[in-house]
């Protein structure tokens, strides 16, 4: 006969087997993914971040990560001067870079603004891991009245990897990003991990993180961009800089994850405050990952 005590034993002793099993399970997927990428990201501080709690547990994880993804993976601040330009990750200290003939291009602008769109497509893990976690197990009895979660195809979750501004003498426009993209090779081991050889492939041409309302057209960045019923977002967008009628925008690098039912849809995109701000006002889904995408 089995007494409670021998009863609490052997639960503890399978829970602790179970455990060294997802353990070594996950420790070479997730060494795998660490070494494939860190030497090629930026934010490795960031891109660490979101993996650990990749593999944690929901009791721990909920309450850190939105504080960790805060303190780890700030925001850039990149301004444009007729000289230079400024780049400054979260509060650190503004880094001045002087243009090469001490004038801004159009060239120099869609090469500053394509490595900050692959370093945060990097950064959050490209579409191997998942940038917002989704608290389903004690939520999910709640979901068919919950604002957030009444929607699992169409909630929304925007991560701001960098804030794009100018402050130019004269009016200026700057176009042919993604001509730009597809035509430069993506830089070191960001393209053996990824396989991809052009900066528009590593962003634009992928499927494991895509809905199935996405897939079959171009690709899941095209499709989503002019597709998804929330917020057209141009892929073509002509970045512009009107000091004279004080028009200065701002310009926004987003991380865009959408739905929650098989994983959702993941996408970086370059587009103005007034997207963002349609695309991102309501459902945004609040933490980062607790799970891998498969």
């Amino acid at each position: 006969m089995k007494t409670k005590g021998q009863g609490a034993t052997h639960n503890t002793l399978f829970n602790i087997i179970v455990g060294v099993v997802v353990l070594l399970v996950l420790l070479p997927i997730s060494t795998r993914l660490y070494a494939g990428i860190t030497n090629s990201v930026r934010d490795t501080d960031c891109y660490s971040t979101v993996l650990t709690r990749s593999f944690e547990t929901f009791e721990y994880g909920f309450l850190a990560h939105k504080s960790d993804i805060e303190v780890f993976c700030p925001s850039y601040k990149i301004v444009f001067n007729d000289e230079d330009y400024t780049s400054q990750r979260g509060e650190e200290k503004t880094k001045i870079k002087k243009y090469p003939d001490k004038e801004i291009t159009e060239e120099l602008v869609n090469k500053v603004v394509a490595e900050e769109m692959t370093q945060c497509w990097a950064k959050f893990g490209r579409d191997k891991l998942d940038a917002f976690y989704i608290p389903r197990g004690w939520k999910y009895w709640a979901w068919d009245w919950d604002p957030i979660f009444s929607n699992e195809d169409k909630v929304t979750g925007c991560r701001t990897c960098a804030i794009i501004s100018f402050n130019l003498a004269n009016y200026q426009i700057f176009s042919g990003l993604k001509d730009y993209m597809k035509d430069r090779d993506i830089s070191g081991k960001l393209a053996g991990e990824s396989g991809a050889k052009k900066m528009y492939d590593y962003i634009a041409k992928h499927e494991s993180a895509c809905a199935d309302d996405y897939l079959g057209g171009e690709n899941c960045w095209e499709e989503f961009a002019k597709h998804n019923d929330i917020a057209f977002i141009n892929t073509d967008l002509t970045l512009e800089s009107n000091p004279v009628l004080g028009n200065q925008k701002n310009y926004l690098v987003v991380f865009v994850r959408q739905g929650v039912k098989k994983g959702g849809t993941l996408n970086t995109y370059l587009m103005d405050i007034d997207t963002k701000n349609a695309l991102c006002a309501k459902d945004t889904l609040p933490f980062t990952a607790n799970k891998i995408l498969v």
